[in-house]
This record gives structure tokens, sequence and C-alpha cells, in this order.
């Protein structure tokens, strides 16, 4: 998903990568949006035939893993 060039997760990924959030995107699967949006974008690497992904939150970690935790079908 294209990141607006002021966003959190181009200045993560600017940050943390040392490089563009558009450089990274063509290296991996990212996502920037809300949870909703993120169990759609999981959904779609599983069905593609991932079967393990690693998950880097940006931002409130407590809080964005406790979101994404809640995601998972149970």
């Amino acid at each position: 998903m294209p990141a607006a060039p002021n966003s959190g997760s181009t200045r993560f990924s600017r940050n943390h990568y040392g490089q563009p959030a558009a450089v990274m995107r063509r290296r991996q699967a990212c996502y920037a949006g809300l949870a909703a949006g993120t169990a759609v974008f999981f959904k779609g690497l599983a069905d593609a035939g991932a079967s393990h992904m690693i998950v880097r939150c940006a931002g409130d970690h407590e809080r964005n893993l406790e979101t994404f935790t809640r995601l998972r079908p149970r």
C-alpha cells in the first residue's frame, strides 16, 4: 500500500532502514493503515501461499501488538 510522503510508515522506513518507503515496498510486503485493512492484507498473503509472516510495528508497539493479536481468527 503506498504511503503518504510524510506518513508514519514513510518516516519509520527512512529512520529504521535508512531507505525510502518506496524502496522497502519493492523488497518486502508493507502495510500501513487501519486494523480491518491489516486483516485483509494478511489474508491476501496467506491466500497466496505464505505460511510464515514477520510483523514489525511502527509506533506504539504494545498498542499495535494488542490490536494485531485481536485480528487472529480464534
